[in-house]
């Protein structure tokens, strides 16, 4: 692919590991979670700031986790 004007790190975005996710559920939403919860909390990543998710590390189960974020 050609680029006539070239940007350096365009695409880049910041990560986060799936092991650091659960860091991101706040306190109050943590407490009623158990493994067989109707409920999950839904992380939105590009709302703290990070763009990618990464499969890297192994993940804390505390309950079942959605995430959001493009990429």
């Amino acid at each position: 692919m050609r680029h006539f004007h070239l940007k350096r790190n365009v695409y880049w975005r910041p990560i986060i590991n799936v092991d650091k996710l659960w860091s991101l559920v706040p306190e109050e939403e943590k407490e009623g979670l158990t493994e067989d919860s109707e409920v999950v909390p839904v992380i939105d990543t590009l709302q703290h700031g990070y763009g990618k998710v990464l499969g890297n590390g192994k993940y804390v189960s505390g309950g079942c986790t959605r995430f959001l974020g493009c990429g």
